[in-house]
């Protein structure tokens, strides 16, 4: 006589299968998710960078532009995940953007620089 079902072995197989692939996609999401998180600091800094231009421009100079651009006032920005600040020293060719994670948020320990000498955006993760 033949029974219906699945023998506890083939069971315990295909647990074990599915435990290996689990063990390869979680971390995949999660720097995934991350880096998903980081672009909406690297499409923030592009806004900036075109502000830090046209105030530039217009005024010949990067020391006041924070106060400005009011980017130290996380309440200004809904749902802010990283708070910028602007290092003006090096001038319109060597500036600085730095967005840090806020404390509690999706993107907290996630830091992405943007040096206007390079013109590249570096991105560190937790």
């Amino acid at each position: 006589m033949k029974r219906k079902g699945f023998t506890m072995l083939e069971i315990l197989i295909v647990i074990i299968i599915i435990a290996i692939l689990a063990t390869f996609a979680i971390p995949q999401y999660l720097k995934a998710s991350k880096r998903a998180i980081a672009s909406e600091a690297v499409t923030s800094i592009g806004s900036l960078r075109g502000a830090i231009a046209r105030y530039y421009q217009e005024y010949n100079a990067l020391t006041s532009v924070k106060d400005d651009l009011d980017i130290d006032n996380p309440d200004s920005v809904p749902n802010a995940n990283f708070n910028y600040t602007i290092d003006p020293a090096g001038g319109i060719t060597g500036y600085e953007i730095t967005a840090n994670g806020n404390t509690g948020s999706r993107a907290e320990g996630i830091t992405v620089t943007y040096t206007a000498s390079d013109n590249k955006v570096a991105i560190t993760y937790p």
